[in-house]
């Protein structure tokens, strides 16, 4: 069962709409919510602009994975629940495709966040900016690799090279391929590993 916790009820009902697949319970009294937490599947707390009890929540909540939403997403913040043990982190009314996403991720294991974070995890990976060839990729899939390894957007990578952002996409996606990765972060792992760095 998916719990939902937001003081606003109205975040709590899209919520709610956006996953009528799942069993699914909002409440937006802490109290009530509180006792169904630890039962949870997967919580979802939309955090309000007073709340301050997010690494608390964390602490006690250990065994449960945590997606937790903010009407504005802050990156210094959402790098702070993650470090602590959150499973994503995003906006509070994200659409619905992107809110089944990101439970699917989490429910698979997985850490889900919106691409901006992302990218800004990404550059938190030490790279060795040596010239290395990753084994099984041509120059420029190894070029845009590593570009995307530093934490450079799609459009960035394909600035920087005077390419279109839709050739990075399908380079990149040829790249997933060719070394059974998912995402962003496992390349940037992957690549970070290949120079030395772990």
């Amino acid at each position: 069962m998916i719990v939902v916790y937001s003081s606003n009820p109205d975040i709590g009902k899209d919520i709610r709409q956006s996953l009528s697949s799942h069993n699914i319970k909002s409440y937006s009294s802490y109290a009530i919510a509180e006792r169904f937490m630890l039962s949870a599947s997967l919580l979802i707390y939309a955090l309000d602009e007073a709340e301050v009890q997010a690494e608390n929540i964390l602490s006690d909540m250990d065994t449960v994975p945590i997606l937790f939403m903010r009407d504005i997403p802050d990156d210094e913040e959402g790098v702070q629940l993650l470090r602590n043990g959150a499973r994503g982190y995003g906006n509070s009314v994200m659409s619905t495709p992107v809110l089944r996403q990101a439970v699917d991720i989490i429910n698979s294991g997985n850490i889900w966040v919106y691409p901006r974070l992302m990218n800004r995890l990404i550059s938190f990976i030490p790279v060795q900016r040596k010239t290395i060839g990753i084994q099984g990729l041509s120059s420029r899939e190894t070029e845009i690799s590593l570009l995307v390894s530093e934490g450079l957007s799609n459009q960035e990578v394909a600035d920087k090279l005077g390419v279109a952002e839709i050739t990075v996409k399908k380079i990149l996606s040829g790249v997933y391929s060719k070394l059974k990765l998912k995402d962003r972060l496992g390349l940037a792992l992957y690549v970070n590993k290949q120079s030395g760095g772990g």
